[in-house]
């Protein structure tokens, strides 16, 4: 059962992956303008970022290195945005600095939460894994008993038969005997 089930699964995976590659075009722009939301910059300057972003991803050889690449424009606009933020905790007055240390406070604490909840959800497959693989498993129990009492029905019909054949075969003696006679 294993086996099928890991069929299913490198099946799915194969057809996500053709699925996320035809739609490379559509999936680099959209990374790349979440990417480009992130950037602590004024509107000229997150379009100039989005077209070279769009445009490197976009000329990047293979479909899938294409997203890997906005999904690294990401991770450089994170940074830009990290280093945005020391800039303006260094030079801003004393609320600017509260404002931001409270709203990375709330970021922080968000991001426990979520992660809180994606552990939670991952003890739920778990367990709801180990749910079915125990159903799978008294089902091909129950197989079995099945299976079981079937065999011992058919072993005793077979032996009622039997015994029906030696009966008549009996009787069938009886009654020559009783003819020749």
């Amino acid at each position: 059962m294993e086996f099928v089930v890991g069929i299913f699964v490198s099946i799915a995976i194969g057809l996500f992956l053709m699925e996320v590659s035809d739609r490379k075009n559509q999936i680099v722009s959209w990374l790349v303008a979440l990417a480009v939301r992130l950037l602590p910059v004024d509107k000229n300057k997150r379009l100039r970022y989005r077209e070279e972003w769009e445009s490197d991803a976009l000329a990047s050889p293979g479909r899938i290195s294409a997203i890997m690449r906005a999904l690294g424009s990401i991770g450089a606009a994170g940074v830009m945005m990290a280093g945005e933020k020391v800039h303006t905790l260094k030079s801003n007055t004393k609320n600017n600095k509260s404002l931001l240390l409270s709203k990375h406070v709330f970021f922080t604490s968000k991001m426990s939460q979520i992660t809180e909840l994606h552990t939670e959800r991952q003890k739920i497959v778990t367990e709801h894994a180990k749910f079915l693989a125990e159903m799978e498993k008294a089902s091909l129990d129950t197989e079995k008993k099945q299976r079981k009492e079937w065999l011992e029905r058919e072993a005793k019909w077979d032996q009622r038969a039997e015994l029906r054949r030696k009966r008549v075969k009996k009787l069938r003696n009886d009654k020559d005997f009783f003819n020749t006679h």
